[in-house]
């Protein structure tokens, strides 16, 4: 006789008694009759099972496994049959998995994905009551479930811990770290119904309470980190996917919470295929102990800070042999834009399989960006990040002294990181871009009644004036030089080529003093003779591709264009 498959009797026994348990846990939750009563009447009484104590059942409810349908009775080890009434063998409606946890159904009809997290109030309460406690040991046992378009897409027992730096310590709304693994139930989150993760696999997600501080005016801001991570992204940076969701916690809706991927070695695996990945922390929690190297040989690292103070020029050459320089360089473009408020958070990583490789960073926790909290005597937008990072206190942070030295000693990366500057700020952060972006949060925010959305607007104004700001500091800081305006027009039903950016008709952006633009039409014709207009002088002869060294503003318009016979 062949081995009994994992959805034999002894996981469906499991089902029975997870269910129960949930059952049992609902017995403790304040306002939850109506759930402890629909479910009860698919479940034996608790004591049928000899525990009426949660954490114990909930410790069997880590048995579960997904089951897509089930037989009418469990058969036991002697052949007997117990009728599924009894043990509750039945799979639980997912369309009741709302009711049961407590959702008010007005938040289903709203077009806003929602998590549900249960779990029992005495295990909740000692999380709270230990915020500074870490590791394995201090994990919960609970239940969660996603929904979106009015349906259950997700469902499962998970390990619950406390999530965050000191904002664990002394923030009202708690931010919490679910942990997939198969003795609760399902050993991920499902990658399909969280965009931007791009099938990756998720095993621990955070759900970030949203409330990114007040300003000086005492407006609490929202929504900063997932627009962060959206720039990220756009600039060229690995950062985790983000998807705000209403949350609800034992029945208790909590309003409009981020969930984000955790970077950790399971996260690597997923984005990069395997995990003998060098990971270092670059910044410690209060209190924190230890090694800053989490996973791989620490003699690596050791290594790498020892290069970092060799005295010798950090020239680009040296410096490309070990660090990747376009990610530093998005990383820092990133933190720059934003006016990140803790700029140096995100871990540093080395791929130890890969003789070549070269030391880069993943963005994370950007909640306080975009001038918030606005400082006393300066405009959010004017924040100079530059400074703020090479500022004395940072004396000892890698990326703080190898930046420093970057544009210190080496004029190729000056150029480079200029001349990105100029190709992220006209080509990828563009008005269309960020106004999309800041749209969809306010519309997330209307259709989740979020209170005191003024911070929209300032956010707004900030990235209006943002790219100004930053280019007087890139002039202050990196002598960039001056910088020009160039707009570009042609005929309505032509598109433009600008820098190897498709673009519409028109274009405006800005540049620093020698930097060059490159500009053609969108045509099949390589050939095709085009006529240019400079500051209303028409330039001679025609061409089709204009390459030009900026110098001043310039406006340049396509006056005729031209098949080759």
């Amino acid at each position: 006789m062949s081995p009994a498959p994992r959805t034999g009797w002894l996981s469906l026994a499991g089902l029975g008694v997870g269910l129960v348990a949930v059952a049992v846990l609902l017995q403790s939750l304040p306002g939850m009759r109506p759930a402890r009563e629909a479910l009860q009447a698919r479940t034996a009484d608790a004591s049928a099972f000899g525990s009426g104590d949660t954490d114990n059942i909930l410790r069997r409810l880590g048995l579960l496994h997904s089951q897509p349908s089930l037989p009418a009775a469990a058969v036991g080890a002697d052949g007997s049959t117990t009728p599924r009434e009894r043990l509750s063998l039945d799979v639980l409606p997912r369309e009741e998995i709302p009711a049961l946890l407590g959702i008010d159904r007005r938040w289903l009809d709203r077009r806003l994905p929602v998590l549900a997290l249960l779990m029992g109030e005495a295990d909740l309460r000692d999380l709270i009551k230990r915020p500074r406690a870490r590791g394995r040991e201090t994990e919960k046992r609970g239940f969660v479930a996603f929904i979106d378009d009015g349906e259950v897409q997700f469902a499962s027992g998970v390990g619950v811990r406390l999530h965050g730096g000191e904002t664990r310590v002394y923030q009202l709304l708690r931010d919490f770290r679910l942990h997939f693994r198969d003795i609760y139930g399902a050993d991920r989150f499902e990658p399909r119904i969280f965009p931007g993760a791009a099938g990756r696999l998720v095993r621990q997600l955070v759900i970030d309470n949203n409330n990114d501080g007040l300003d000086a005016r005492g407006r609490r801001w929202h929504f900063v980190d997932p627009l962060s991570y959206d720039i990220a992204r756009a600039i060229g940076a690995p950062a985790p996917a983000t998807l705000p969701t209403v949350f609800f916690l034992n029945g208790r809706h909590l309003g409009v919470y981020i969930l984000t991927e955790y970077i950790d070695l399971d996260h690597i695996r997923a984005r990069y295929g395997h995990d003998r990945f060098v990971l270092v922390r670059t910044k410690r929690n209060k209190r924190e102990r230890g090694s800053m190297v989490k996973a791989g040989d620490p003699a690596r690292y050791h290594e790498f800070l020892a290069w970092l103070s060799d005295p010798a020029p950090m020239t680009w050459e040296r410096a490309a042999g070990r660090v990747d320089l376009e990610n530093l360089s998005h990383w820092f473009l990133t933190v720059l834009f934003c006016a990140t408020g803790d700029i140096f958070n995100g871990p540093m990583l080395l791929d130890e399989t890969d003789p070549s490789a070269r030391w880069f960073w993943i963005p994370w926790d950007l909640e306080i960006g975009f001038g918030q909290p606005y400082f006393p005597r300066q405009q959010g937008w004017q924040r100079d990040i530059i400074r703020f990072a090479f500022h004395p206190r940072h004396r000892r942070n890698p990326r703080s002294v190898l930046l420093r030295r970057l544009f210190d000693e080496s004029p190729d990366f000056r150029t480079y990181f200029a001349d990105l500057f100029s190709e992220v700020m006209n080509h990828r952060l563009t008005p269309e871009f960020l106004d999309g972006r800041l749209g969809h949060y306010r519309e997330i925010a209307a259709r989740a009644e979020l209170p005191d959305t003024d911070f929209f607007d300032e956010i707004e104004e900030f990235l209006g004036h943002r790219k100004a700001a930053l280019r007087d500091q890139l002039r202050q800081h990196l002598s960039t030089g001056e910088s020009y305006r160039v707009e570009v027009e042609a005929p309505a039903s032509a598109h433009l080529v600008i820098d190897g950016h498709a673009k519409g008709s028109r274009f405006a952006g800005w540049y620093f003093d020698q930097q060059t633009i490159e500009i053609s039409l969108d045509t099949n014709d390589r050939g095709a003779r085009v006529e240019w207009t400079i500051n209303n002088e028409l330039l001679p002869g025609s061409h089709s591709v204009l390459r030009l060294e900026v110098a001043g503003d310039l406006s340049i318009r396509v006056e005729k264009a031209t098949r080759r016979g």
